[in-house]
């Protein structure tokens, strides 16, 4: 009954999601309540404590199936997001020239971890169907070894079953799990290898039935982790290192201590060797990110800079007034139980280390809050919720049933109004999760928007890119807004353009309202083939708050884009238009880079 529930949740959420696309005001609610359908009565029978393990199990891979699918259902024909957009022109490169390592003109690093991208081709070639479907598939299991590996890493470290189920309800409340980690993308394979490579790194720590076996599944793991994601990788590594150096202060001479070194060695020697190796393709992805968020968190904290307001995008933009307090909330009832979760792993501490360390990953949560404060940090802060959720809903989870087997399990009364309170809790959290995580703007497919992430990618621009693949020759150089520019890369040969050019940024093309000498030379010296204007880009400003991806001609945008300028190119006797769909128009600007005037 339970799985019918949540079943029937879906369903909602699929008439949500369809009310969206017809313009309809009860979509919204209809989508929150269909998300709580299916996440309130399978988090009140884990609470509980009548079901079996097993039935525990099956009720995390519901949970973790149920919740995959509504993402897939928002946007059901095809993959949309920048990274699913950049995946998926690797995967393509991988089917093209039966290589790894072809170069992602989109993002360098997604072309160095292949783990995702090589199963996806290899399930496509074999099977016969689409890159999309076998990308869905693929995902699909690594939700399943998320919320699976997670319950059995929590189980044997907890020793509780149902800790772990709660564990795992809790877990996809963190910002992340619905919609960010279900997207066709390395992070998502590689969230699943983790949890099943700490679920193993638990199993070799296991005085009693601990083995080599168990250390040679892990090497397994840890390698392929290795290949399939960078900083997931790092994090895996660090937390089976630290396991074993505790181990060896407390237990230096035990078997589990020479089989935990064994598998930390391996981890840190892989992890750092194909970080030596993919360094000329991460170090910007990474080390950016990390520089500013820290550089903005200091700039706060001096006073230097102001911080950013909660739930406000670019210029203003702000989530619903309902959706903002429920973020707030959730976040204020997760640091309000954090600290009896900690006193309860505390005094568990000598059940073993993984208590311990689960008990530091939660202590990180406020930590990874305070990165917030900055428009970089944010993002930081976003990424990280991934590793903190598993020790924050391990210790949450811990703390509810000590507290349920010493004042409730057996009272009729009482364990009803204690699992509706958890439900209430574990309800708040979720919504509050994904309202702190997602815009409000990407939960519901309603329409076109201007530098909206999905909502900027509709059937006119995705067959432009196709055009534009079937007709135009590859490895010509192309300029586009930041939306335009992603889809024409995954669905054509042809290679984007972004930066500057002697100090004059690319998009400047766009914004001057007349062809000149400085746009000649910034054709001429990127040797730019075509240029692609949305006339779009002119009728609001971007939700992300950028029109272009890189090499952005103002850091704030006061007002859209001008029509005229965007157009401009029509008057150009060296330009020639090829294309144009109503509001995609693609110029042919091969005369301008052979000297036209």
């Amino acid at each position: 009954m339970v799985t019918v529930l949540a079943a029937l949740g879906l369903a909602l959420v699929a008439v949500a999601f369809d009310g969206a696309r017809l313009g309809r005001s009860w979509a919204d609610p209809a989508l929150w309540a269909g998300l709580l359908v299916i996440v309130i009565p399978i988090a009140f029978r884990l609470v509980s404590a009548a079901p079996t393990r097993a039935e525990r199990l099956a009720l995390v891979l519901v949970l973790g199936l149920m919740l995959y699918l509504v993402p897939v259902l928002l946007s059901p024909d095809g993959f949309a997001l920048h990274d699913e957009l950049g995946h998926y022109r690797s995967v393509t490169d991988i089917l093209r020239t039966g290589k790894l390592y072809t170069p992602n003109p989109v993002v360098a690093a997604y072309a160095y971890y292949p783990g995702i991208l090589s199963l996806t081709a290899a399930l496509a070639r074999l099977s016969g169907l689409g890159i999309v479907p076998c990308g869905l598939v693929v995902v699909g299991l690594g939700r399943l070894l998320v919320v699976g590996g997670l319950f059995l890493f929590v189980e044997r470290v907890m020793r509780s079953s149902r800790i772990a189920g709660i564990a795992v309800v809790l877990y996809t409340a963190n910002p992340n799990f619905v919609f960010f980690d279900a997207q066709f993308a390395y992070e998502s394979l590689a969230l699943g290898l983790a949890a099943m490579s700490l679920w193993m790194t638990a199993r070799v720590s296991d005085r009693d039935t601990g083995g080599w076996t168990d250390v040679g599944i892990g090497v397994l793991l840890v390698g392929a982790l290795v290949l399939t994601h960078h900083i997931t990788s790092y994090a895996v590594a660090i937390a089976i290192a630290l396991w074993a150096l505790l181990s060896a202060i407390t237990r230096l001479r035990s078997p589990e201590t020479r089989r935990l070194a064994v598998l930390a060695a391996f981890a840190l020697a892989a992890t750092g060797a194909y970080a030596v190796y993919a360094y000329g393709a991460t170090k910007s992805d990474i080390g950016g990110s990390l520089t500013s968020s820290i550089h903005g968190l200091y700039q706060v904290i001096v006073g230097a800079a102001g911080h950013k307001a909660p739930f406000t995008a670019a210029h203003g933009y702000t989530d619903p007034p309902l959706e903002r307090t429920m973020g707030v909330v959730a976040v204020a009832l997760l640091l309000l139980a954090l600290p009896f979760g900690l006193f309860a792993s505390w005094r568990r501490r000598r059940q073993g280390i993984g208590v311990v360390l689960l008990g530091i990953a939660a202590l990180m949560y406020p930590v990874t809050l305070a990165l917030r404060l900055t428009a970089a940090g944010t993002e930081t802060s976003n990424r990280t919720s991934e590793f903190v959720f598993i020790g924050l809903g391990a210790v949450l989870a811990l703390a509810f049933v000590v507290a349920a087997v010493r004042w409730v399990d057996g009272r009729r009364v009482l364990a009803l109004l204690a699992s509706l309170l958890a439900c209430a809790y574990a309800g708040i959290v979720f919504v509050g999760g994904i309202t702190v995580g997602t815009p409000s703007y990407d939960t519901l497919p309603a329409g076109y928007m201007v530098g909206a992430d999905l909502r900027s990618v509709d059937a006119e621009g995705v067959a432009a890119a196709k055009w534009a693949g079937k007709w135009l020759p590859g490895n010509s150089h192309f300029l586009a807004d930041e939306t335009d520019g992603e889809l024409w890369t995954a669905h054509t040969g042809l290679r984007p353009q972004s930066g500057s050019t002697h100090g004059t940024a690319v998009g400047q093309l766009f914004l001057s309202p007349a062809f000149g000498a400085i746009e000649r030379r910034v054709i001429s010296a990127d040797k730019l083939d075509y240029l692609v204007v949305d006339k779009r880009d002119s009728t609001a400003l971007p939700r992300s708050g950028r029109y272009f991806d890189s090499g952005n001609p103002l850091a704030v945008y006061t007002q859209p884009l001008s029509l005229g300028a965007l157009t401009k190119f029509d008057n150009e006797p060296c330009t020639d238009r090829i294309f144009s769909s109503g509001n995609v128009v693609v110029y042919d600007t091969s005369r301008v880079v052979a000297g036209c005037h």
